[in-house]
């Protein structure tokens, strides 16, 4: 699960994570979040697949089917499982059309001692910041008419590094590599790439223990003072 991330970094540097190249400078005066969570506003990249155009959003996190008709928004989950994200309904249409990267500079674990939990916060070596794969989606309040968009975070079985912080049974944001092909597992197609598809093919769990090779090599846990 990821439940806590950090946007430290200016908007343009966060713009241009993994060669994304969406400038945007409207968010010039946006404060750093060192500890984002669900229910807060939280810079996310989004491309057009119409235009190929990218953009830098601010958008709640807790995702909002399109189709919910609860006049509170539902369950708003934070998180989707890479495993089930192609089938389960609360997913399915936004994982094949509105699949977005959300750019961080870390995010937070949580490690079970006899003395509580204690946060480690994952970031890579080099202090870069970098992508994690999410869905995103335009929901219309029945009450007040207002469209509000919202996202989640894909996630993946923890990686070696991840594991030995939580059970081995938990799961880790997917973290974006800086090339792809034009439609991974991790939530974000290429402009001019196939079309939006429903099912993951087999090669994708190749390319997901890839990047999660990749994660290890890269990225670092440190532990958080309390």
């Amino acid at each position: 699960m990821c439940g806590r991330v950090i946007q430290s970094s200016g908007p343009l540097r966060l713009a241009i994570v993994e060669g994304l190249n969406a400038p945007d400078s409207r968010f010039s005066r946006l404060k750093p979040r060192y500890n984002g969570a669900p229910s807060q506003e939280l810079l996310v990249i989004r491309e057009n697949h119409a235009t190929g155009q990218r953009s830098l959003d601010l958008l709640r996190w807790g995702l909002i089917p399109h189709w919910c008709d609860d006049p509170a928004g539902g369950r708003k989950p934070i998180n989707a499982k890479a495993e089930t994200v192609a089938s389960l309904p609360t997913f399915r249409d936004a994982y094949a059309r509105r699949r977005c990267v959300i750019p961080v500079d870390g995010f937070f674990e949580w490690q079970a001692t006899k003395e509580g939990k204690r946060p480690y916060a994952i970031a890579m070596r080099d202090g870069s910041p970098f992508g994690i794969g999410g869905l995103w989606e335009n929901w219309k309040s029945p009450v007040t008419g207002e469209w509000v968009r919202t996202f989640c975070i894909i996630t993946t079985p923890a990686n070696v590094m991840v594991s030995r912080i939580h059970d081995r049974r938990k799961t880790q944001a997917i973290c974006c590599a800086p090339t792809h092909p034009p439609t991974c597992g991790c939530g974000r197609s290429r402009p001019g790439s196939t079309p939006p598809i429903t099912t993951i093919p087999r090669s994708w769990n190749r390319q997901r223990r890839r990047r999660r090779r990749r994660a290890e090599r890269e990225l670092e846990a440190a532990p958080i003072s309390t």
